[in-house]
């Protein structure tokens, strides 16, 4: 008998979708079996492929003259917690059939948590053997959960959940003392996808070359989703002020995602506006140095994704990665400041003077990023994240053989 995992998530370029997608992915590699259930086949895949992550969903959607304005059913969008459980409900019956041992596992409470929490108690009231697992992101915690309090707690603390796992401890005592969970919370930290190394000086040259980046300017590299809680009006203002102070050098800060405000003059800083990239590691390999100011982070992928291409990190202390960045030492963590546009000269002092450090002292700048390559190519590699993940499998069912 093994396991097979049946998740359901995002499908969007946020990092907790990525995550899952690739652990997913890392899983099947692994000799794992994982099934992803969802309506839209993830960003991460939409391109590339899944591998061998089986991708499925209803053969035809819910049709009903109850279905819209005025009627019992407002739109199509209200049915998706229960098209969702009804689903993954198919596809745990037919793996349980197959003589599978069926783990459910759901990423992001809302809606993705709610539904396989129904899917689970109805599979085990028709005596349908399966095993429960959540996996909050920020936003649950922070942004949805206070707004639908009895609905998060209720979630966390429901027996019918068999594992809440989650990607830092930072992270998992946020959920305990928030939403009183007394229950042991795993972390697993997340893998990395292929392709993120470091380059060495003469294909970094040449990388820059091909993205007409100037060759002795100071990248500064920034990749996220732009959502307000990221902050990206004070990265303009950190990445200004190194632009004023960096003795002559061209400071370029390299925005990769949706296309944030940007005020019309921010000299002498030079901006590039790179858009929605589904491959940002070139970007990531020719940059000196990631920035990231974000309000609260249960993780923080693109910090590890910038590690892992040799790249120093300067952030808001908040982030579920923090404790690695302190570990080997690859680049610097600042206390979190009240948000917004202000002066300058005030505004993230000890990131200004992270960064201008790193912008003065190559030495000082490629021995972090070195650093955080070794780091996060033992740490966040798909060996390790396996390793751990397996044997949350193993203790989930004791005695059964996994893959």
């Amino acid at each position: 008998m093994s396991t097979h995992i049946i998740a359901c998530g995002p499908s969007g370029f946020a990092g907790a979708g990525r995550i899952m997608c690739n652990g997913l992915q890392n899983a099947t590699e692994h000799g794992g079996k994982c099934t992803y259930v969802g309506p839209v086949t993830p960003f991460p895949w939409a391109r590339g492929g899944s591998g061998d992550v089986e991708v499925t969903w209803r053969d035809e959607p819910v049709r009903s003259g109850a279905i819209g304005a005025g009627a019992a059913i407002a739109n199509e969008s209200v049915l998706l917690p229960l098209e969702l459980a009804d689903s993954l409900m198919r596809a745990a019956r037919l793996s349980a059939a197959d003589g599978n041992e069926p783990v459910i596992w759901a990423h992001y409470l809302f809606p993705y948590g709610a539904a396989g929490l129904m899917a689970a108690a109805l599979l085990r009231g028709s005596g349908v053997p399966v095993r429960l697992w959540l996996n909050p992101a920020g936003s649950d915690i922070w942004e949805v959960g206070p707004q639908l309090r009895e609905l998060a707690t209720g979630l966390l603390r429901d027996p019918g959940v068999d594992r809440i796992v989650t990607y830092s401890s930072s992270f998992a005592a946020e959920l305990s003392d928030q939403y009183g969970v007394n229950r042991p919370i795993d972390v697993l930290k997340p893998c990395l996808g292929g392709g993120y190394r470091p380059l060495s000086a003469v294909d970094r040259a040449a990388a820059r070359r091909r993205l007409g980046l100037p060759a002795d300017a100071f990248l500064i590299s920034m990749h996220s989703n732009m959502r307000p809680v990221k902050a990206s009006e004070d990265v303009l203002c950190v990445a200004r002020r190194v632009a004023s102070l960096a003795d002559s050098r061209n400071v370029v800060l390299l925005l990769a995602g949706p296309a944030p405000s940007v005020p019309r003059d921010l000299s002498p800083l030079d901006i590039r506006l790179l858009g929605l990239l589904r491959d940002v590691t070139e970007v990531l390999q020719v940059s000196d140095a990631e920035l990231n100011l974000s309000r609260h982070d249960s993780f923080n992928l693109s910090l590890a994704e910038a590690m892992a291409c040799g790249v120093p990190v300067v952030t808001t202390d908040v982030v579920g990665i923090a404790p690695d960045i302190h570990v080997c030492e690859a680049g610097a963590t600042v206390p979190l400041e009240p948000s917004g546009l202000r002066d300058p000269r005030r505004c993230y002092r000890e990131a200004v003077d992270a960064l201008c450090r790193f912008a003065s002292r190559e030495d000082e700048r490629s021995a972090a990023g070195r650093r955080a390559g070794e780091h996060a190519a033992a740490v966040f590699s798909g060996a390790a994240h396996w390793t751990r993940l397996r044997s949350l499998l193993s203790a989930e069912f004791a005695g059964a053989s996994q893959p």
